[in-house]
């Protein structure tokens, strides 16, 4: 009340002490309130799944393209459609791919499917490249169409979920050439209107032993 006002130092050891006792409450307050404090948390805390970011890639040569059907054989979980000429299964089994599906470790839930179009000439390959198909492991199938295929994009599609379109260039004959190029996407509204547009051809397909001679 005087002026002017005077002060009193506080024992130092009064000082640590209130400062102890204060920490002591801010402790136990924390192990009180611990159980609210993480549910709240794990609620605040939840990221949300990021939408898919649908991408579109120009794959060029043959160099590359079969090495990113390799990819797409390795990443395959359930299912892989494919649309190719006998060539183009020829030419995959030159890369490998063959020896990847058999060797896959979900090849026992695998559903692997070959649309192509067969001829006489034709058979002999693709008893050649069955052989390499250990039976019963897991479905592989190869159908012939009854519609003409040179009116669909050859296309290998994998699990709905990613999809490569051979674009190759009209002056291009064949499969093996290396001019070859792909597009590959995974947009969900493209690989869904090829995969009904597959699953339809495939209705309407003979199995290849039903076509041998």
């Amino acid at each position: 009340m005087e002026s002017p006002a005077r002060f009193a130092a506080v024992p130092l050891e009064t000082v640590l002490d209130m400062r102890i006792h204060v920490k002591y409450e801010e402790a136990a307050l924390i192990e009180k309130t611990k159980k609210d404090i993480l549910t709240n948390w794990s609620k605040i805390n939840k990221p949300e799944l990021a939408p898919q970011i649908e991408k579109f890639a120009v794959v060029e040569g043959n160099d590359k393209i079969f090495p990113k059907i390799a990819q797409m054989i390795t990443e395959t979980k359930t299912q892989l459609s494919t649309v190719l000429p006998i060539s183009g299964l020829v030419q995959a089994d030159l890369f490998g791919l063959l020896d990847l599906i058999v060797s896959h470790p979900l090849k026992s839930t695998l559903n692997i499917r070959f649309l192509t179009e067969l001829s006489t000439q034709d058979t002999e390959k693709v008893k050649v490249l069955l052989k390499q198909i250990p039976d019963g492991r897991f479905a592989f199938r190869i159908r012939h169409p009854d519609a003409d295929l040179r009116m669909f994009p050859k296309m290998v599609i994998r699990d709905n979920e990613e999809i490569m379109f051979f674009i190759t260039p009209k002056a291009a004959t064949r499969l093996s050439e290396q001019e070859n190029v792909c597009l590959w996407t995974n947009c969900n509204s493209l690989v869904q209107t090829f995969s009904d547009v597959f699953e339809e051809l495939w209705q309407n397909a003979t199995d290849f032993k039903s076509v041998m001679p």
